[in-house]
């Protein structure tokens, strides 16, 4: 998944989840990115690095997003929130 910033003429970083992500979210402030990929949900800084994976879902996540401080998923029937990871510095 690459990551663009304005002007958008080339990506300010790469995410590299161990399979392609079924959705991607960009938190409010822009500084984190969650992918859900199978059952689990990488959460990325702006710059690529991974700097969490929320686990719990018991199929795969078709839908993610950032709420008020949190990372808010569903898959396979359950819904699983997390207090968003900190992005680095």
């Amino acid at each position: 998944v690459r990551l663009f910033a304005p002007p958008f003429r080339s990506p300010a970083a790469t995410i590299r989840p161990a399979t392609e992500p079924a959705v991607v979210a960009v938190s409010p402030d822009g500084r984190l990115v969650a992918a859900g990929v199978g059952e689990d949900v990488g959460v990325y800084a702006a710059d690529g690095t991974r700097v969490a994976n929320l686990t719990g879902h018991r199929g795969p996540v078709l839908a993610v997003t950032f709420a008020a401080g949190r990372v808010v998923s569903g898959g396979g029937r359950t819904v699983r929130e997390w207090p968003a990871p900190a992005p680095p510095g």
